[in-house]
């Protein structure tokens, strides 16, 4: 693997001391791969931070001229791209992002944050370390969707909202742990949050039974809207209200109780949490993980390539010369209320993805 370092100076005002994530991705002709998990690194004053570069394969498809992209960013930072640190040399970037030949997608307004970015050349010499300043540079939102809305001002529909309070019982449960240092709070029944849940480590005679699976299914289920109630045996703190999404829209909404009992993904005993966080991700549909060229299709992905077994490995069938372009980049952007229009509708608009014809849910 190959190191380089992204120096922190007070002269050139580049990384200032925090917790940075950081993730590698190597780009090729089908999008961007993930080469990396995302790492969490913490620097003090004038400290420097250090990234490794892995042993990415040679494969089909992603010949020596492809590169790595290292994202660099804040607790609550969304990636964005620069430019390219080229063979055993060190650059800074202080140009604004559209001068960088890269782009970046375009997301709703919601929370501007300052993010900071650069890629590194696939044909990096063994054990050298390259020296690159980071500095501030344009930012872009992170997207809708990207979290739980846990603000009354932003509720996911009107006169209905989603608080800590409706995971975690304040008055019944104990166990509470806010510090990120103190390991996972207890978790309540969201449809009574009087009741511990089973998960919640809590030993109790009235909590609910059932994995994380059947935990999220309490709100996201075919029951619609779930009313506020507060009495002697029930408590649910606030109305949550979901949008009108159905089949004729060619929509799966958030109502997921009918398809995933029977789906392979929890037969095979997966759940939610190993796509997305609750609390909130920097992606949209608060997924886990970033996008490979920006579509959902680098989630898949991270399983169904061969590391991984017994899952298939899809992405070797996408490297083939015929192949629907599945991993090509600026085919991929599905939304669940895109409606029927986007079906026929010309080159613009056309994409090929997983959720074209599997539902992972």
């Amino acid at each position: 693997p190959d190191t380089f370092t992204l120096a922190k100076t007070a002269a050139d005002g580049s990384l200032t001391a925090g917790t940075y994530y950081v993730i590698v991705t190597a780009n090729g002709p089908f999008g961007e791969t993930y080469a990396s998990t995302r790492k969490s690194i913490a620097i003090v004053a004038n400290d420097s931070l250090s990234v490794t570069v892995p042993n990415y394969p040679n494969v089909a498809g992603y010949p020596t001229a492809n590169y790595f992209k290292v994202y660099i960013s804040t607790t609550s930072g969304s990636e964005t791209l620069q430019d390219t640190v080229l063979n055993n040399k060190t650059k800074k970037f202080r140009e604004p992002l559209v001068s960088s030949g890269e782009s970046v997608p375009s997301f709703p307004n919601t929370n501007e944050i300052e993010t900071y970015q650069t890629s590194v050349n696939a044909n990096l010499v063994g054990n050298t370390v390259y020296n690159q300043t980071a500095a501030p540079i344009t930012t872009y939102p992170v997207p809708v969707g990207s979290e739980h809305e846990i603000n009354p001002n932003h509720p996911s529909r009107a006169g209905s909202k989603i608080e800590c309070t409706s995971c975690h019982g304040p008055h019944t449960i104990a166990n509470v742990k806010y510090s990120a240092n103190q390991g996972t709070s207890a978790i309540s029944d969201p449809l009574n949050t009087k009741k511990y849940w089973v998960q919640s480590g809590v030993s109790d005679a009235t909590k609910t039974v059932g994995n994380m699976a059947d935990w999220c299914l309490r709100c996201h289920s075919g029951t619609g809207s779930i009313t506020a109630t507060i009495d002697a045996a029930t408590r649910i703190p606030y109305t949550m209200g979901w949008p009108n999404l159905d089949f004729t829209n060619n929509n799966s909404g958030w109502f997921k109780d009918t398809v995933w009992p029977n789906s392979k993904h929890k037969l095979a005993g997966y759940q939610c949490t190993n796509c997305h966080d609750a609390h909130g991700t920097r992606e949209h549909l608060i997924l886990k993980y970033p996008y490979d060229g920006f579509d959902y299709n680098g989630n898949c992905v991270r399983c169904h390539d061969g590391t991984i077994p017994p899952a298939k490995n899809i992405k070797a069938e996408f490297q083939k010369t015929a192949r629907h372009p599945v991993l090509d980049p600026g085919f991929g952007g599905h939304e669940i209320d895109e409606g029927y229009q986007y079906s026929g509708s010309g080159t613009p608009n056309r994409h090929a993805e997983c959720e074209d014809c599997h539902d992972p849910h």
